[in-house]
């Protein structure tokens, strides 16, 4: 039985997504649809041109249908695409916490959680950036805004986007601008996760993939603006200067001075792929 049989098999399970990532350790997201639509090359590589001009054009191989299931393996500017889609909703323990924790209106995640369809995108190879990955695999989402396409689920960054903003993403201008700045906001998740009423732990999620660690803080609810800023900004920090930073050291960041710590509390929540760190601020009576 091949991975495409054993995969169709298993598309009503909520073992569906694991089992996938389990055969591929490749970046991945999730598509949602309220239907499962048809591969049309023509229409796909006059949808892609539309964003930017192709490089090298599309090409579809490979292409599978059974059972309410399909297969396919794209290619278009050296990027190589497996797609793999069935004709029921995605397990609902695979875009829950996605679709939940994003920062989008109800009314903007609501088509997500009633879609009836679902296809699983892999960035298979081509370029060893993540940036352009998620650039590549955004792309193929959105050649199937016309057909049904209502968001983006992706899994590992806690996060979702749905039709409207994707839409906006793949503007020339927009994509010319997630090159030079990577837009944590829409590309990245920020989890919240309320222990008492007044404290939350606060954490980032999908840094790992341009290879930092997550971020952990504790905080209250109104401090969350400010603590999406200093993640983001750690973030910014540790990609542009190349540091490295682990459990035990401190640093001087603005005004504020850190310590970074170890997560020993709900680290099935908090940590993220490469591990996580907890930031918190050193009292100025407490610096010597």
């Amino acid at each position: 039985m091949g991975l495409f049989d054993w995969m169709t098999k298993k598309s009503n399970s909520s073992t569906t997504t694991k089992a996938l990532s389990a055969k591929n350790s490749a970046l991945s997201m999730l598509f949602t649809f309220d239907q499962l639509p048809q591969l049309d090359p023509n229409v796909m590589s006059h949808r892609l041109s539309s964003m930017e001009p192709l490089r090298q054009p599309l090409e579809i191989q490979d292409q599978r249908h059974n059972d309410g299931a399909l297969h396919a393996r794209l290619t278009f500017d050296g990027h190589e695409i497996l797609l793999v889609g069935f004709s029921t909703p995605a397990p609902i323990e695979a875009v829950r916490e996605s679709i939940e924790c994003s920062h989008w209106r109800q009314e903007d995640k609501e088509p997500l959680r009633q879609h009836a369809a679902h296809m699983v995108c892999y960035y298979q190879r081509g370029s060893d950036n993540p940036t352009e990955q998620i650039i590549a695999i955004h792309k193929v989402a959105g050649t199937f805004l016309g057909d049904g396409l209502t968001g983006v689920v992706d899994d590992e960054a806690w996060n979702c986007i749905p039709h409207n903003v994707l839409t906006q993403l793949l503007t020339h201008e927009m994509l010319a601008s997630s090159r030079e700045e990577i837009p944590l906001g829409i590309w990245t998740g920020f989890a919240k996760m309320f222990t008492t009423r007044d404290e939350v732990w606060f954490c980032s999620k999908g840094f790992h993939r341009w290879g930092i660690k997550d971020f952990v803080y504790v905080g209250s609810h109104s401090e969350a603006d400010a603590t999406f800023s200093l993640v983001n900004g750690l973030f910014r920090y540790l990609r542009e200067s190349g540091a490295q930073m682990k459990a035990g050291d401190t640093a001087q960041f603005g005004d504020m001075l850190l310590r970074f710590s170890e997560v020993t509390e709900y680290k099935d929540y908090l940590t993220g792929p490469l591990g996580s760190l907890l930031v918190t601020r050193i009292p100025p009576n407490e610096v010597h």
